[in-house]
């Protein structure tokens, strides 16, 4: 199949399009996806590793709290306080339901929240006593810290899969951005590569073959020689330009055959007819001389009878 030269420039143009097309669909699916994990890290993630340690140290502050009412007994201050960590609590806690690893320890640690508040109450009702039983309060005290280092325990163990996830996904939407660059500096070399070859063709079968045509017009313009003939090393546009200007040669030279061979003819012709009309000429001369001796002769006869017959 003949392809000319447009068609291959349009051929590499295409091929050029094809690749800008991939990377820009790679570029939108990667970016995407570096949104959504971006989106996810910014409105869920992040936001719920705060809140969890938010959550613990509002549950540190409760424990503290109630070490403070254990040492002091001051229930107006514990209530205030302790009022103002439990909606702190549930506000930290409606922010761990977006979490989507918060699901498998919401059971846990509901049941922990449920046993800490018992163990808040029943360690109030003991301070609220008109005579403190201590130890009661002592072990009421210890179970609440235990069931706030439980709390601790698997707040830690939600931080650690977040931390899992997040990593994860930052990894991959590291990858991707890696991958996105690699891309593009690879397209970038290919397309630099593609310039050099598109320059190249252009220069090895466009440009060289018409200056050799140029330079062959002008030698045959200078020297007149019309058995020069081009070379076809081209299968396209710029070899069909070395075919026609052959085959305008070679009319040229059948019609410079053709003059060359008139002119001959014209030659011969003119010289036939020069001797022709030479030897007419010298015939004329002849017939001429001839008839003036003739005449001459003839006058002088007459004269003489003229003289023998008295005629004047």
């Amino acid at each position: 199949m003949k392809l000319n030269v447009t068609q291959k420039i349009l051929f590499g143009y295409i091929v050029g399009f094809i690749l800008l097309l991939a990377f820009a669909a790679l570029t939108y699916f990667n970016g995407k996806k570096i949104e959504a994990t971006t989106l996810a890290l910014a409105q869920e993630k992040i936001p719920g590793l705060i809140a969890v340690s938010s959550l613990k140290s509002h549950v540190q502050t409760q424990t503290n709290q109630l070490y403070e009412l254990y040492a002091t007994n001051d229930q107006a201050m514990f209530a205030q306080h302790h009022q103002n960590s439990m909606v702190a609590m549930q506000q930290d806690i409606a922010k761990l339901r977006g979490l989507a690893e918060f699901q498998t320890h919401d059971a846990a640690l509901a049941a922990i929240s449920v046993k800490q508040e018992a163990f808040t109450n029943q360690f109030v009702e003991i301070m609220r006593q008109p005579e403190v039983n201590w130890d009661a309060a002592r072990s009421a005290l210890s179970d609440f810290s235990k069931s706030a280092k439980a709390m601790d325990a698997e707040l830690d163990v939600l931080v650690t899969t977040v931390s899992n996830q997040t990593l994860t996904r930052a990894k991959s939407s590291q990858q991707l951005t890696d991958q996105l660059i690699k891309v593009g500096l690879a397209l970038a070399a290919l397309g630099f590569l593609g310039v050099l070859g598109m320059a190249y063709y252009s220069h090895r079968n466009v440009a060289v073959p018409l200056r050799d045509v140029s330079l062959a017009l002008t030698d045959v313009a200078t020297r007149r020689d019309l058995t020069c003939r081009l070379q076809q090393k081209n299968n396209d546009e710029i070899g069909d330009i070395a075919t026609s200007t052959n085959k305008l040669l070679e009319a040229f030279q059948r019609l410079a055959r053709t003059l060359d061979q008139s002119a001959q003819e014209v030659s011969r012709n003119t010289h036939q007819l020069s001797e022709f009309t030479e030897s007419a000429r010298t015939s004329v001369e002849n017939r001429n001389s001839n008839l003036r001796s003739a005449t001459q002769e003839f006058l002088r006869e007459i004269e003489a009878s003229t003289k023998l017959g008295g005629v004047k």
